[in-house]
């Protein structure tokens, strides 16, 4: 998944910023300073949309079938637009109308069937509508040209920066000269910055900056759009006839009761997963939110002090209760341990501000005064905070901001599905705090709606949960580990974290431990970087995913724990193939063994000799030819021959005890390497014995039969230093052969350093 926003997080983001738009049209004094505030956000919709209109025009595959699609949702939400507009907007229509009209001046453009001329009459015929009953009068229609037109982000945000400015300073003239002159009655009551709000448009780039071109997926499929425009009309036009015909008060009353339900809904829905420490920790935390959300009904329903203030006491428990369980949640969620003298502390902040609330009416030292007030819709509780509630709020705060950090750490190695766990939680724990600006700021009408934080606290971590698959990849990597004890098995998170592991891996690796990062593990990070290539992919290839430590073979096969289409962690299985291998390794040299005299190829002896040099091991190379060697199989024979050619394998052998390689390399061409040693002396020594026990070996064959060796030989330390790892065998069998070369030609029958002839 590409980073950014996709097509459907943007839509929604216009889908909230519409509601807040229309609340505040529907239930707030336009020109307060949170009905103005609301209005700005509410200015994100229309170019989102817009440049929504310009991208499908490019990519549809039916433009007909796009327009008619328009049209009809457009027609759909004539009649629940002037529900809830109709005293505002009189005769204009709704936004879909608008961007239908963008769509067909864009069809028109670009169309090939029309002329010129026919072109502008048709494109003026529409911007006349848009100005005669468009809602968003050309507006709409100028941004979906720009978003089309305009081939690059920057010359996007220039134009339409420019036109929108150009258009808030018109429309300031405008105002301005209508106030002096009177051009329009009916908009005397305009003040000349009536229209700034406008400026708020410019605000959606930053967002349509962050687009990354993909679809991303709907709620109710591809059109949730235009399905929740007419939809939430409907309901913003029930919430205005309940509250002129029955108050407020009973709405209010109707969405705790709502809330209720909701948390109950949600607490049976966990109690069908698996038992984990998540599952505990999120029934704790809705258990305790619905404790809140009972005594908060209580408290607005009492109609007394005494029952009003008992319930305040069952809140703070339910308050308590969700912090806590947050707490437990998050270490889970998270995967760090939370320390016990952290749970202890806060366990007598929040015991403390219980029993301090509980005692209010005698220590004032969380409640300075309690009263009830009658005088409004319903009776109110009175509370005078005192120095208790300032320090437990600040407690609380403090907890939040631990907890964001922690977050924050986490999702900056976190995948895709672990990212969107942790805003869906980061969701939750503002949900509290938000409830209490909104209802700081005056927009809730004077009604206390700290419960609605609860509730969404809850549903952002049951969400994070339940949506993403948390509780059963756990549980399914447990169950793993527990049945399949028959061979080394490891579960690890996304981000290569242990979460559970069963005996034979703790073998194997004796300071694994739980929470642990597997790169602590030297030998376990160094497999677990052998099992993923470099964009994190799974490689599945055994050759990759061996590797050797304390004399043993092991082979990693990872598998992805998949939830609901997502990697939620990794299953490591790890199998000791230590003596697979091995047999493996004989079976491959086997197939390398000359028939004749039963030494190793020259493909194998290449192989250890350039495995020996690139670990920075020394020795030296003997080449080895036998004189005269055709004159042998001319006078004596190819069956003499070839005795010959065994004898000299036999020499070899006794001569070359140890660690010592040698191969043929083919016809009467033999090569040995003495390892870990420089030494000339010892080494010419082992050349003389070899060059004896041979021409023993020879005259036993048969009768007259003297044979000898030309023996050339090269040291490591020769090598050039800057030859390449797999360059350093030819480097020195070039050596080598140098100096055997030179031992022919002074007459065979010995053996030369390549060293001394350099000198």
């Amino acid at each position: 998944m590409k980073k950014g926003l996709n097509a459907s997080t943007l839509k929604m983001i216009a889908i909230i910023a519409m509601v807040i738009d229309h609340i505040s049209w529907g239930f707030f004094d336009f020109y307060s300073w949170q009905g103005y505030m609301l209005h700005i956000i509410g200015r994100l919709t229309i170019p989102i949309m817009c440049f929504f209109i310009a991208e499908g025009f490019r990519k549809t595959h039916n433009l007909r079938r796009y327009i008619l699609r328009m049209a009809f949702f457009a027609a759909l939400s004539v009649i629940p637009f002037y529900l809830f507009f109709h005293e505002e907007y009189a005769y204009r229509q709704n936004v879909i109308f608008d961007y239908l009209l963008a769509l067909l001046l864009l069809a028109v453009l670009e169309s090939k069937r029309f002329k010129k001329p026919v072109k502008i009459m048709l494109s003026t015929l529409l911007v006349i509508t848009s100005m005669v009953i468009g809602g968003w009068p050309v507006m709409p229609m100028i941004y979906v040209l720009i978003f089309y037109y305009a081939d690059s982000f920057k010359k996007q945000a220039v134009w339409f920066c420019s036109t929108t400015v150009g258009l808030v300073l018109f429309m300031m003239i405008g105002i301005t000269l209508n106030t002096r002159y009177n051009f329009y009655p009916m908009y005397n009551n305009w003040v000349w910055w009536d229209k700034s709000y406008f400026l708020g448009f410019m605000l959606a780039l930053f967002l349509i900056k962050a687009y990354n071109g993909e679809k991303g997926r709907y709620p109710l499929g591809k059109y949730f759009f235009y399905l929740f425009y007419p939809v939430h009309f409907l309901v913003l036009f029930a919430i205005k006839l309940v509250i002129n015909n029955y108050g407020s008060y009973w709405i209010y009353i109707g969405l705790q009761l709502f809330c209720i339900l909701l948390v109950l809904c949600f607490i049976c829905r966990i109690m069908f997963e698996k038992s984990s420490k998540a599952q505990n920790a999120t029934v704790l935390l809705s258990v305790s939110g619905l404790v809140y959300t009972v005594a908060f009904f209580i408290e607005t329903t009492a109609r007394t002090k005494e029952l009003a203030f008992g319930a305040v006491t069952m809140e703070y428990l339910g308050e308590a209760g969700a912090f806590l369980g947050a707490t437990i949640f998050l270490s889970v969620f998270c995967h760090f341990r939370v320390k016990r003298w952290f749970y202890l502390i806060e366990g007598i902040f929040l015991g403390g501000a219980v029993i301090l609330v509980y005692t209010a009416e005698y220590n004032h030292i969380f409640y300075k005064s309690i009263g009830m007030d009658f005088s409004g819709d319903f009776p109110r509780l009175i509370l005078d905070y005192g120095i208790g509630f300032t320090i437990f709020y600040l407690f609380l705060m403090v907890l939040c901001v631990v907890a964001t950090i922690k977050i924050v750490k986490s999702y900056q190695k976190a995948s895709e599905i672990e990212r969107k766990r942790m805003l869906l939680l980061l969701g939750g724990m503002c949900s509290p705090w938000l409830a209490i600006i909104v209802r700081s700021m005056g927009l809730t009408g004077g009604y206390e709606v700290s419960f609605l934080g609860i509730i969404f606290t809850a549903i952002f971590m049951i969400l994070a949960l339940i949506k993403y698959g948390y509780f059963d990849s756990v549980q399914l990597a447990v169950t793993n580990v527990i049945y399949k004890s028959n061979e080394g098995l490891l579960v690890l998170d996304n981000d290569k974290y242990v979460l559970y592991y069963n005996n034979i891996v703790q073998k194997i690796f004796p300071q694994i431990a739980e929470r642990q990062s597997v790169k602590h593990v030297p030998v376990l990070s160094d497999m677990m970087n052998k099992c993923f290539d470099e964009n994190g992919e799974i490689v599945e290839s055994p050759e990759q995913n061996t590797i050797e430590a304390d004399d043993r073979i092991y082979e990693m096969k990872t598998e992805p724990i998949l939830e609901a289409g997502y990697i939620q962690g990794y299953m490591v299985r790890v199998f000791d193939y230590t003596t697979h291998y091995r047999s493996m390794e004989e079976l491959r040299k086997t197939a390398h063994i000359d028939a004749l005299t039963g030494l190793y190829d020259r493909e194998i002896f290449k192989q250890e000799i350039t495995c020996h040099l690139s670990n920075e091991g020394i020795g030296a190379l003997f080449m080895v030819d036998i004189d005269f060697f055709k004159l042998i199989n001319d006078h004596f024979g190819h069956i003499i021959g070839d005795e010959v050619l065994v004898s000299l394998s036999k020499a070899i052998r006794t001569v070359f005890v140890g660690e010592h390689i040698y191969c043929r390399v083919g016809g009467d061409e033999f090569m040995m390497f003495v390892k870990n040693t420089n030494d000339m002396a010892a080494i010419g020594q082992l050349a003389q014995e070899l060059n004896t026990v041979y021409r023993e070996n020879a005259r036993s064959i048969a009768e007259g039969l003297n044979s000898s060796l030309s023996i050339g030989i090269a040291l490591s330390a020769s090598i050039p230093s800057d030859t390449e790892s797999n360059e350093l065998f030819e480097a020195l069998y070039s050596l080598a052969d140098k100096a055997l070369y030179r031992v022919k030609e002074n007459g065979k029958n010995g053996f030369m350093f390549y060293e001394n002839m350099e000198n």
